[in-house]
């Protein structure tokens, strides 16, 4: 009787799921019923609640064994919504449900790249924990770090590092993050990526700015109180 469809196409599972009845869904799982041929129409509601942060609709899909990694036509997952949305408490129910961390969108962003790119350290260190890595996005992760440092962006910088961006990746003028920082008088993001071990070699950092800023010669030193200050 469980398989018992509406005027709508909503079975009693689907019309609980829906309704975010956990209780109810348990009991009818129990019972033996299944989502069947339901799964596409769960799958857009989980997208939907997980977008919104509707934990309760999110529990119960979960329950009622909709597919957590079904993907929308654009190829983001569920997971990817709730990132993108700033709903960690649905991230971290979706990861123990048994997201796939690893997939990519149509543009190629992993969960990892899309949380580190929005500042979510939470959820980036959610991902982290469950195995995520940066992977073949590394070099898309250093330009974001790059123009984060230029541009303060507190939230993103630490998300990548959190992610495990390479901080000292360089751009096609072999600029680093850490020179990019100092040249826009980012202190806060310069303490975090030395914190983060970039590499502070004065030399190099010297002769970055001889070669940006052409007839106009200007050096930094390092100062362990003040950090970086100019000589």
């Amino acid at each position: 009787m469980y398989a018992v469809i509406t005027q709508r196409g909503d079975s009693a599972m689907m019309i609980a799921a829906s309704e975010g009845g956990t209780k109810v869904v348990s009991l009818l799982v129990k019972a033996g019923a299944t989502l069947g041929q339901q799964q596409k129409k769960a799958y857009e509601l989980l997208r939907s609640a997980s977008e919104r942060g509707y934990v309760e609709i999110v529990t119960s899909l979960i329950t009622a064994g909709v597919d957590v990694n079904g993907r929308d036509r654009d190829r983001d997952s569920a997971l990817m919504m709730a990132i993108r949305n700033g709903r960690t408490e649905v991230v971290s129910l979706l990861i123990e449900a048994g997201a796939n961390i690893h997939l990519q969108n149509k543009r190629g962003d992993s969960a990892l790249m899309i949380a580190a790119s929005k500042g979510r350290t939470k959820d980036v260190s959610l991902l982290v924990k469950a195995g995520a890595t940066l992977g073949q996005q590394q070099e898309e992760a250093y330009e974001l770090l790059r123009s984060a440092s230029e541009t303060a962006y507190v939230g993103i910088v630490a998300s990548l590092i959190a992610a495990g961006v390479d901080v000292n990746g360089r751009d096609k003028d072999r600029d680093s993050a850490l020179m990019v920082a100092i040249r826009n008088g980012r202190t806060e993001v310069v303490s975090l990526l030395i914190e983060a071990g970039a590499n502070i070699d004065l030399q190099e950092i010297r002769v970055s700015f001889r070669f940006s800023l052409g007839h106009f010669t200007t050096a930094w030193t390092y100062d362990s109180r003040r950090l970086l200050v100019p000589l």
